[in-house]
């Protein structure tokens, strides 16, 4: 993604035609459109052949496709009730490690800051000749 900066340097500006929503190769889209236009013909298809099956078991004439539909329709609901309440316990182990690691990362933020402090205090203290001081 190429960014520009306004005349102030304080507000960049993104380019929209970098980045990953181009077309261009390693992008995003170039990737993933031919799954997504897939997947959204699968599914208006699915639903041209599972309306009339359901208007006509509201007639009361059923068929085995209708009662296909019917049992998978059953099926994912409990499937994503097990999935929802499984992510729920997925989020929160993610959640409490990056939790931790960023109290780790202030930690050791802090002691280096404290040890950086002891190290130029102690130089300052000895200052003899050509110390580590100098670069």
């Amino acid at each position: 993604m190429r960014r520009t900066f306004s005349s102030t340097g304080i507000l960049p500006s993104v380019s929209t035609m970098d980045g990953p929503y181009s077309f261009r190769a390693g992008a995003l889209f170039p990737a993933v459109w031919p799954l997504t236009l897939f997947s959204m013909s699968l599914a208006l298809a699915l639903c041209y052949v599972y309306d009339p099956l359901r208007r006509a078991a509201k007639r009361g004439e059923t068929n085995f496709f209708y009662f296909l539909f019917d049992d998978a329709q059953k099926f994912l609901a409990i499937v994503t009730t097990f999935v929802t309440f499984i992510l729920g316990f997925f989020n929160a182990t993610v959640f409490s490690r990056w939790w931790k690691l960023r109290e780790l990362c202030g930690t050791v933020n802090g002691r280096t800051v404290d040890t950086s402090c002891m190290v130029s205090a102690y130089l300052v203290k000895n200052n003899s000749g050509n110390c580590l001081r100098q670069r």
